[in-house]
């Protein structure tokens, strides 16, 4: 019983893995991922301007 358990944990975690993955490489995550990162830069900048 344990090793049907480990098999139903490793494709579990294999099926998150390739989810992940696949929201990663998409290219508006990264667009967005980006202007949020640039936006507290800015932010921030202005901050430490004033």
């Amino acid at each position: 019983m344990a090793t049907a358990e480990y098999a139903v944990g490793i494709l579990a975690a294999v099926a998150l893995a390739l989810v992940l993955l696949r929201i990663i490489t998409d290219n508006s995550f990264f667009s967005r991922l980006l202007r949020l990162v640039l936006d507290i830069l800015q932010r921030v900048g202005a901050m430490i301007g004033s």
